[in-house]
C-alpha cells in the first residue's frame, strides 16, 4: 500500500536504453538488488538522454521474477493483457538491451500511462532516480527541482538545478 505522504510525488528515472520497451509495453524492470530502493510513489517518469521527460505513469503492480524463467509470471494472476505486455517486454529487452544480471530476480513495475508532458521538462546531469513534486512537474519550468524524500523525515526540497544557477569556468589557452 502506497505512503500517503507521498501520494504527489513522482520518481524520475534514467531509462536511456530502454525508454522506448518502457512506453510500448508499460513495463519497467530493474535488477532486485541494493541501489534499486525506490520510495513507495504513485507516479513515475522515465529520462531520455538529456534528462528529458515526456511521459507520467501511475503504478498498477510490482511483481518480481526471473526473466531468463518467465514462466515464474503465472504465480501473479496477472490478466492476460498484462502478462502479454510483461512476456513481450522481456522478449524484446533480451534481443536488445539485455538483462545483464541472469542469476538474480528482477522487479518489474507495471505502469499505466497517464499524459504526456507536454513542455517535455528536464533533470540533466541526474544519473539516478530522484524525486519531484507532481506540482514541480506540471509546473512548465524547463528545469525541475528534485526533492529528498525519507521515510523517518518526509519531504524536503533540493536545491534548485536549473540554468540560473549554473556556473560557467573557461579557460583560454594562449
Amino acid at each position: 500500500m502506497m505512503n500517503e505522504n507521498f501520494k504527489n510525488i513522482v520518481i524520475s528515472i534514467p531509462a536511456s536504453g530502454t525508454i522506448d520497451l518502457i512506453y510500448k509495453y508499460q513495463i519497467h524492470a530493474h535488477p532486485d538488488k541494493v541501489g534499486y530502493e525506490y520510495k513507495d510513489v504513485q507516479y513515475y517518469t522515465f529520462r531520455k538522454k538529456g534528462g528529458i521527460m515526456e511521459k507520467l505513469f501511475e503504478i498498477e503492480k510490482i511483481i518480481t521474477i526471473n526473466p531468463y524463467n518467465i514462466d515464474e509470471i503465472k504465480k501473479y494472476n496477472l490478466t492476460s493483457e498484462v502478462e502479454h505486455r510483461v512476456r513481450k517486454y522481456v522478449e524484446e529487452r533480451l534481443k536488445s538491451f539485455k538483462f545483464e544480471h541472469k542469476g538474480i530476480n528482477y522487479k518489474f513495475y507495471i505502469l499505466n500511462y497517464k499524459e504526456d508532458l507536454k513542455h517535455n521538462p528536464k533533470k540533466p546531469c541526474q544519473n539516478n532516480h530522484c524525486y519531484i513534486t507532481l506540482d514541480e512537474l506540471h509546473s512548465g519550468k524547463e528545469f525541475v527541482n528534485t526533492i529528498k524524500v525519507s521515510e523517518s523525515k518526509g519531504i524536503s526540497m533540493n536545491q534548485p538545478n536549473n540554468k540560473e544557477n549554473l556556473i560557467w569556468t573557461f579557460f583560454f589557452k594562449s
